[in-house]
Protein backbone atom coordinates (compact mmCIF):
# COMPACT_ATOMS: atom_id res chain seq x y z
CA UNK A 1 0.00 0.00 0.00
CA UNK A 2 2.90 2.34 0.68
CA UNK A 3 4.21 1.84 -2.87
CA UNK A 4 0.77 2.68 -4.22
CA UNK A 5 0.59 5.84 -2.13
CA UNK A 6 4.08 6.86 -3.28
CA UNK A 7 3.12 6.29 -6.93
CA UNK A 8 0.09 8.54 -6.43
CA UNK A 9 2.28 11.23 -4.86
CA UNK A 10 4.69 10.93 -7.79
CA UNK A 11 1.71 11.42 -10.15
CA UNK A 12 0.97 14.75 -8.39
CA UNK A 13 -2.26 13.63 -6.72
CA UNK A 14 -2.82 15.89 -3.69
CA UNK A 15 -1.89 14.09 -0.43
CA UNK A 16 -5.28 14.82 1.12
CA UNK A 17 -7.06 13.20 -1.85
CA UNK A 18 -4.81 10.14 -1.57
CA UNK A 19 -5.65 9.70 2.11
CA UNK A 20 -9.39 10.23 1.60
CA UNK A 21 -9.52 7.95 -1.43
CA UNK A 22 -7.68 5.05 0.20
CA UNK A 23 -9.80 5.28 3.36
CA UNK A 24 -13.02 5.38 1.31
CA UNK A 25 -11.86 2.42 -0.77
CA UNK A 26 -11.11 0.35 2.34
CA UNK A 27 -14.64 1.05 3.65
CA UNK A 28 -16.22 -0.07 0.35
CA UNK A 29 -14.36 -3.35 0.11
CA UNK A 30 -15.35 -6.49 2.00
CA UNK A 31 -13.05 -7.28 4.93
CA UNK A 32 -11.90 -10.45 3.18
CA UNK A 33 -10.78 -8.63 0.01
CA UNK A 34 -7.19 -7.39 0.10
CA UNK A 35 -6.45 -4.07 -1.54
CA UNK A 36 -3.34 -5.65 -3.01
CA UNK A 37 -5.56 -7.48 -5.51
CA UNK A 38 -6.64 -4.18 -7.09
CA UNK A 39 -4.84 -1.85 -9.44
CA UNK A 40 -4.84 1.64 -7.94
CA UNK A 41 -3.45 4.48 -10.03
CA UNK A 42 -3.80 8.14 -10.87
CA UNK A 43 -5.83 9.40 -13.79
CA UNK A 44 -5.27 13.13 -13.83
CA UNK A 45 -5.58 14.15 -10.19
CA UNK A 46 -8.07 11.36 -9.37
CA UNK A 47 -7.42 8.00 -7.71
CA UNK A 48 -8.85 5.26 -9.93
CA UNK A 49 -9.28 1.60 -9.05
CA UNK A 50 -9.33 -1.20 -11.62
CA UNK A 51 -10.67 -4.60 -10.69
CA UNK A 52 -12.77 -7.44 -11.98
CA UNK A 53 -15.88 -5.21 -12.01
CA UNK A 54 -14.39 -2.40 -14.09
CA UNK A 55 -12.87 0.98 -13.18
CA UNK A 56 -14.15 3.42 -10.59
CA UNK A 57 -13.06 6.43 -8.57
CA UNK A 58 -11.80 5.36 -5.17
CA UNK A 59 -13.27 8.23 -3.17
CA UNK A 60 -16.78 8.28 -4.67
CA UNK A 61 -17.27 4.78 -6.04
CA UNK A 62 -18.40 6.27 -9.36
CA UNK A 63 -17.80 3.92 -12.27
CA UNK A 64 -15.75 5.17 -15.21
CA UNK A 65 -16.42 4.33 -18.83
CA UNK A 66 -13.71 3.89 -21.42
CA UNK A 67 -14.18 5.51 -24.80
CA UNK A 68 -12.30 5.16 -28.03
CA UNK A 69 -12.51 6.96 -31.31
CA UNK A 70 -12.15 10.45 -32.66
CA UNK A 71 -15.09 12.67 -31.68
CA UNK A 72 -13.88 15.37 -34.08
CA UNK A 73 -14.46 12.92 -36.95
CA UNK A 74 -17.83 11.77 -35.63
CA UNK A 75 -16.71 8.36 -34.37
CA UNK A 76 -16.94 7.46 -30.72
CA UNK A 77 -17.65 4.14 -29.06
CA UNK A 78 -17.94 2.77 -25.55
CA UNK A 79 -15.49 -0.05 -24.83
Amino acid sequence: MLRTAQALVDANVPPRRITQSLKALRKRLPESMPMSGLRIRAVGDRVVVSGCKGRWQANSGQYLLSFEGEPSKGSLGVI
